[in-house]
């Protein structure tokens, strides 16, 4: 397959689980049920699954496999569904200024917020549902609000503070 193919279906399946409502999971009385079609699927521990339908009921993939029962929500045969991608190192409320330079993490202006949501947003439609950020304070309401449901996002593991080397035994 193509990797154009699969970033594409990668992206739809990002995409359609994005603007999905958010709906806390202790407010659903019946979670949702949706089921994807595809012919490939890449399960993340090693195998190749061909022909499958994925379940997924709320927040929660519940069942995968050919003889899923029901009707299909999203038929994404002949594309590749695969696992979300991590990323280990972002710096996702970091924004550049009107200069065109790095403007750090320290704004705290609407449109600095502005930027790190659309910073969210273009990680998850990139494919990557969950992230690492090496620490910034604005880290930490962008990855509440992410949480709980108000802006789409991947989920954001923050070290809140930034580490910084001093030398080979120095670090704080």
């Amino acid at each position: 397959m193509r990797p154009a193919k699969v970033i594409s279906c990668m992206l739809s399946i990002v995409g359609v689980c994005a603007i999905a409502p958010r709906i806390p999971a202790q407010t659903l009385a019946s979670p949702h049920r949706t089921v994807i079609a595809a012919n490939v699927v890449i399960d993340g521990k090693g195998h190749i699954l061909h022909d499958i339908r994925i379940v997924i009921e709320g927040p929660k993939i519940v069942a995968i496999g050919p003889t899923v029962e029901g009707p299909v929500d999203y038929d994404l045969r002949g594309l590749t569904v695969l696992p979300g991608w991590i990323d280990a190192h972002v710096h996702i409320t970091w924004i550049f200024g009107k200069d065109g330079k790095n403007g750090g993490t320290e704004g705290t202006t609407q449109e600095d917020a502005y930027q790190a949501a659309s910073n969210a947003w273009v990680t998850l439609m990139a494919g990557l549902t969950t992230v690492q950020s090496v620490g910034a304070p604005n880290d930490i309401p962008l990855r509440d609000a992410i949480a709980k449901g108000v802006l789409p996002g991947p989920r954001i593991l923050t070290a809140n503070e930034p580490l910084e080397g001093r030398g080979d035994r120095h670090v704080r």
